[in-house]
Order: structure tokens, then C-alpha cells, then sequence
């Protein structure tokens, strides 16, 4: 009987490659976005508080 052969490929797969989404994520969560991300959350927090009826308060009589 011959003896057995190693399998080839066993062990030493190539990375699969990141997915849009992963990697996008990835992109907006890193540090150096993190100013932009952190404006445009202000930007949006106050956009979203003048459309309500609290906009109102700031209003003079």
C-alpha cells in the first residue's frame, strides 16, 4: 500500500473578501471619520428639533 499523500490546500485558504456593507461600516465607524460622523449627528439632532413643536420655545412672543 503507498503511503498517504498530504491533501492539497488543507490549511491555507485565501481570505474571503469583505462584503459592501462590512466594509462600509467599517469606513464610517474608523477614527478618522470620527468628526464628521459626529457634526453631521449635531447637524441632524438639530434639523430634527427645529421640524418638531419644541422649535416653537425658541420663538419670540
Amino acid at each position: 500500500m503507498p503511503p498517504k499523500g498530504q491533501i492539497a490546500g488543507r490549511g491555507s485558504r485565501a481570505p474571503q473578501p469583505k462584503s459592501f456593507a462590512r466594509t462600509a461600516y467599517e469606513e464610517l465607524t474608523s477614527a478618522e471619520n470620527r468628526q464628521v460622523l459626529t457634526a453631521l449627528g449635531v447637524f441632524v439632532a438639530g434639523v430634527a428639533f427645529f421640524h418638531s413643536s419644541l422649535g416653537e420655545i425658541i420663538l419670540p412672543p
